[in-house]
């Protein structure tokens, strides 16, 4: 499917930033501390992004039944375990960035899953209790991406 396609090809992008942690595709349910750790750390720290779809608009193009311009905006949101450390702040802030440039520089998305028809955009940056245990750094992103279905 073009979504899981794009999805995807994001996620593949953003394993390839230097410290990033974990990247999901798709949210995930841990109901227990295990599993929790197991997704959602790396190297013992909480650190982790998740890439899915926030909404689609579809566009007719008026040539057919399938001939339709989907334009998803993918979420993609990063936490980190807010520490003590004077650049505890600063690394979140820094993956960001590295999250911003990597999408930048690969606006066409690879394994021809689409493109980025819009630059990344920082929605929030912010302090949130992620599943009311940790307290994290938190960051919204979000670009548009789209596929184009043709036949009909």
């Amino acid at each position: 499917m073009p979504l899981d396609n794009i999805v995807d090809a994001i996620v593949t992008l953003l394993r390839q930033v230097n410290g990033i942690g974990k990247v999901l595709d798709y949210s995930r349910y841990a109901p227990s501390e295990k599993e929790r750790l197991d997704t959602y750390v790396s190297s013992g720290v909480l650190n982790c992004w998740i890439v899915t779809r926030e909404s689609t608009a579809a566009h007719d193009r008026g040539a057919g039944p399938l001939n339709v311009r989907d334009r998803h905006t993918i979420s993609i949101e990063g936490f980190r375990a807010v520490t003590s450390a004077s650049n505890s702040e600063r690394l979140h802030q820094d993956l960001v960035e590295a999250v911003r440039s990597i999408l930048h520089n690969n606006r066409k998305l690879p394994s021809s899953a689409g493109w980025l028809s819009a630059p990344v955009q920082v929605q929030q940056f912010n302090t949130v209790m992620f599943f009311h245990a940790v307290l994290a750094w938190h960051a919204k992103l979000t670009v548009i991406a789209e596929e184009t279905m043709q036949g009909g």
